[in-house]
């Protein structure tokens, strides 16, 4: 419902602005067409559906969220025809669920000879510049394939001796999937511009466009349609193909354009430190030559490829005893629990993505056909991650990668949504190896599939109820369990937290229907609740604001008690 709406509210703002439009050739500020990234460039002038870090802000401002989680910073030189060239620079600042950025980007038309109303040559020379200064924000919502963007310009123009200003805004919005990206955005969308006794509207942009990652990721191809208000319609295809890990080949083609047709170019990667070039010949000109710098502040995490001989997986069936041979490049564990069957695999996803890989299709594919066999069974989907980073975050990165695992049963093996149950993250709470060494760190960053075959519950307690009450510099939390049970308790330092796991306990209905509850009291937070369907707990995890004691007593219910 809100991408109708995000879509809806875009297509009608283009139309408002197009029909106020003037005749062809007559808009202002055209710099504000132009290209600032330089990988772009090199790709035909595409970048509306093209992940590009921190020169995305140019093109659409729904990708400035499409980022990793740290700061980016970056710079780019391009140099147009005669005198012209143009420096941009910009920033990133991502959160969790969204980004701000911020850039400017300064264009230099050179020197302007002065002339009076005759027409005559004064003598005098001026400086014809425009600078723009723009703000973004982005939202890319993780567990939803859908993300959207807007921005704000302030412009400053001088052009023979006379200065004026002006104020527009940009909105994007993106849909992806597991190899594709569409994205579509409005440009320079404002108000009418005064130069030099001359008002025009501004050169007001609509963009549509879709890329491809092949080959394992390092193949990708996007194209663009762009449609400026003044101006027939515009196309650019381009490709990008990373030979090794630190250098990319870059090529693309545009039509409509009178001076620009094929452009090509170069990147190189260094570990958080990247450089892009570009090569752009000009019909009747001389080529141009064009550069970017960018920085990711922040340790990048390794991608590791863990090589296995084929394992044959051996699978119960669900009716009679019989056995079946899977047999993936990389091994999916099946192990017989209580309650049914638990399917492991590590699946590579890339540093802080949820986007399953084209590469890892086949072990999901593997998985789909074991679950086909119990037609009648419900699922569920867990996904954990890692060690680096915080917990808070993992916990929604683990949620979010097995959201998108179980996408991808339901629309790509096309097994019954009805069949799932909700999809469950754990974080980094659970590895099964060390977090120490890249191997160990590939193995954690794993999904696992539980098809629940059994109608019988093994546990033998069960949460009632929770309760609170407030007693002089106290806050009490009282758990009402049934049965036996053991209990497991932990703080945790980054975020501050108390977890507490009840053993072999199941909550009921009611109480799990409250996942979480707020308290803000004193330096406690919230209460959230978990169950752990796999290993047969329940996990009680306690946020804190900041240094908090606590005590636990047994007795007719399981006592918490924390200090305010």
């Amino acid at each position: 419902m809100e991408f109708k709406k995000l879509f809806l509210i875009l297509i009608i703002l283009f139309f408002c602005q197009y029909s106020f439009s003037s005749t062809p050739g007559t808009s202002a500020l055209d710099f504000l067409k132009l290209d600032v990234s330089v990988k772009n460039s090199a790709m035909g002038g595409v970048g509306t559906a093209l992940e590009n870090s921190v020169f995305s802000l140019g093109y659409n401002p729904a990708l400035i969220g499409y980022n990793s989680i740290y700061p980016v910073v970056g710079f780019s030189y391009n140099q147009w025809i005669v005198e012209m060239s143009e420096i941009y620079a910009g920033l990133i600042i991502p959160k969790e669920r969204y980004s701000f950025a911020t850039a400017i980007r300064y264009f230099n038309e050179g020197e302007v000879k002065g002339v009076n109303s005759s027409g005559l040559l004064t003598g005098e020379t001026y400086r014809s510049y425009n600078m723009a200064l723009q703000f973004g924000f982005a939202n890319v919502l993780n567990d939803n394939p859908f993300g959207w963007g807007i921005s704000a310009k302030i412009i400053s123009s001088s052009f023979g001796g006379e200065t004026s200003s002006s104020f527009c805004f940009d909105g994007g919005i993106i849909y992806q999937t597991s190899s594709m990206l569409f994205g579509l955005s409005i440009m320079n969308a404002g108000d009418k511009v005064k130069i030099a006794n001359r008002e025009d509207n501004l050169a007001l942009l609509l963009r549509a466009g879709i890329s491809y990652n092949l080959i394992k990721n390092k193949f990708i191809v996007s194209v663009d349609g762009i449609k400026p208000s003044d101006e027939a319609f515009l196309f650019g295809a381009g490709g990008e193909f990373w030979l090794t890990e630190n250098i990319a080949l870059r090529a693309g083609y545009r039509s409509g354009r009178e001076l620009l047709s094929w452009s090509a170019g170069l990147g190189f990667s260094f570990d958080n430190f990247y450089i892009d070039y570009a090569f752009i010949p000009q019909n009747k000109l001389d080529p141009t030559h064009r550069f970017a710098l960018s920085l990711t502040f922040g340790k990048k995490e390794e991608v590791v490829t863990v090589e296995k001989e084929a394992p044959v997986i051996i699978a119960p069936q669900e009716k009679k005893p019989e056995f079946v041979e899977v047999k993936p490049k990389r091994e999916i564990e099946v192990t017989k629990i209580p309650k049914g069957l638990l399917l492991s695999m590590t699946i590579n996803f890339d540093f802080d993505k949820a986007v399953i890989r084209p590469d890892d299709y086949y072990i999901l594919r593997e998985a789909g056909d074991v679950i086909k066999q119990y037609l009648n069974s419900k699922v569920q989907v867990i996904g954990h991650t890692d060690a680096i980073g915080t917990e808070e975050y993992n916990l929604g990165l683990s949620m979010r990668r097995a959201k998108s695992a179980q996408d991808f049963l339901i629309f790509n093996e096309g097994i019954n949504s009805d069949r799932f149950l909700e999809p469950l993250g754990y974080g980094e709470s659970m590895p099964v190896a060390t977090n120490k060494t890249p191997e160990g760190r590939f193995r954690n960053r794993r999904v696992e599939i539980v098809i629940y075959t059994g109608e019988t519950e093994d546990y033998s307690g069960k949460l009632n109820g929770i309760y609170y009450q407030v007693q002089e510099k106290e806050y009490i939390i009282d758990l009402s369990i049934t049965g036996n049970y053991q209990v497991r308790d932990f703080v945790l330092d980054e975020p501050p937290c108390l977890v507490v796991d009840l053993l072999n306990v199941k909550p009921s209905e009611p109480v799990y229907e409250k996942q979480k509850m707020e308290i803000n009291l004193g330096n406690i937070k919230n209460l959230v609740l978990g169950f752990n369907e796999v290993h047969g707990f329940t996990r009680i995890t306690i946020n804190f604001k900041g240094p908090t004691s606590y005590v636990i007593e047994r007795g007719e219910t399981l006592r918490i008690k924390l200090s305010l």
